[in-house]
């Protein structure tokens, strides 16, 4: 007789593969962000809404 995981394996398997989507790396992704963010500040200053201070 089949264990459980093994009958339902071809259900589950579209499941693992979307939350494999969504592992990111959030800190890499913000300091990417942040770069992107400071160098758009930094071409185009007297239309920077808003700007930060990177000491």
């Amino acid at each position: 007789m089949e264990s459980t995981e093994s009958r339902y394996a071809h259900l589950l398997q579209p499941i693992r593969e979307l939350t494999k989507n969504w592992e990111i790396d959030v800190a890499s992704e913000l300091n990417d962000y942040l770069e992107e963010v400071r160098f758009v500040a930094l071409t185009f200053p007297t239309y920077c809404l808003f700007c930060f201070d990177w000491g």
